[in-house]
């Protein structure tokens, strides 16, 4: 075989070694894009559920307004158990986050009424000064919520404050985060599509070496 064939010969081998080479590069990438896809399904549906909030302390106010303060979370000290309603969900926010979310619901005459029921005689409450708080209690700042924040000792407390006459009363707390898997599966697309491109380059140098060889 003469020189030129030779080279021919060299320079179509490269050839389709590049073409394989990113063919399957390709394929890989598009597999890992489509595990990039492919989150756990929305929970966008979940229903409400019964549920019971706990009565655990009282606060009293300058302007003479008692708190009763509930929470769905267990406690040390209950006085009392309020009926309310409470769901989770988790929905997915484009292919890389997800937004999980609790909310709770429950009729403040209901709540006020079983506080009244057992509120201690010193605190002075009354239906005409009462007030409902419902407290969500936190040590993750990235929580938001529709009620008012307020932080001490790194934990975060989400309130929602509401009268004996209000009444459905709702809370809603939300944590938007991303999906591991997904930004893995990216990556690794990414390494794959960055490792054809090296190996392109290794073979265009080597390509053009080897004809200065042999001119």
């Amino acid at each position: 075989m003469t020189r030129g064939g030779t080279a021919d010969a060299r320079e179509g081998g490269i050839r389709r070694f590049a073409r394989t080479f990113a063919a399957v590069a390709v394929l890989v990438l598009s597999v890992f894009c489509l595990a990039a896809c492919g989150a756990p399904a929305d929970e966008g549906g979940a229903e409400y559920s019964a549920s019971v909030m706990r009565l655990y302390g009282w606060r009293t106010g300058e302007d003479g307004s008692v708190y009763a303060l509930f929470t769905t979370a267990q406690t040390e000290t209950v006085y009392a158990e309020a009926a309310c309603e409470t769901v989770s969900y988790a929905v997915s926010d484009g292919a890389f986050y997800r937004v999980s979310g609790y909310g709770v619901r429950f009729d403040a005459a209901s709540a006020a009424e079983t506080a009244l029921a057992c509120a201690p005689a010193e605190t002075g409450a009354s239906y005409e000064n009462l007030k409902i708080v419902f407290v969500y209690a936190t040590m993750n700042e990235s929580i938001a919520s529709d009620g008012e924040r307020s932080e001490s000792d790194g934990v975060y407390l989400h309130t929602v404050t509401a009268s004996p006459t209000d009444g459905e009363v709702t809370f809603e707390a939300t944590l938007r985060s991303s999906v591991s898997g997904a930004w893995y599966a990216v990556l690794a697309a990414s390494a794959v599509a960055a490792l054809a491109v090296c190996v392109a380059v290794v073979l265009i140098v080597r390509r053009r070496k080897w004809r200065k060889k042999t001119m």
